[in-house]
């Protein structure tokens, strides 16, 4: 079995341009746009003969969360942010240092903490 790396963070913070650096390609838009990733992306990296498979996620934090009730596309997000973390093997949680940890940024830590999916922290 090939171990799943899930990108996972609010929207914007830049997890296609990771997901497409990591992979090589430019498979995945990237664009100032929110939620213009509204699916789950995969793709292939190879370091040192192991093979991964990355997941390229929807920007989600608890705006999504408060509002997926009552707008499908948010909901459509979430349902598969949430898909690609239950599949992930580990999570990335990419934040952007240039506005520093917002709300969005604790709710997905929770998330990630509760899947026990991470690498280290800080507890």
């Amino acid at each position: 079995m090939i171990p799943i790396i899930t990108l996972l963070g609010r929207p914007n913070v830049g997890k296609s341009t990771l997901f497409n650096r990591m992979t090589g390609r430019q498979n995945v838009l990237v664009a100032k746009i929110p939620n213009l990733t509204r699916d789950r992306q995969y793709g292939h990296m190879t370091i040192r003969d192991q093979t991964f498979m990355i997941v390229d996620t929807g920007g989600i934090d608890e705006i999504n969360k408060r509002f997926s009730e009552e707008d499908m596309l948010y909901k459509e997000i979430g349902a598969q942010v949430f898909q690609a973390i239950e599949e992930a093997h580990l999570i990335l949680l990419i934040v952007d240092a240039r506005v520093g940890i917002m709300p969005g940024d604790i709710y997905l830590t929770k998330i990630v903490k509760a899947k026990k999916k991470i690498l280290y922290s800080s507890e």
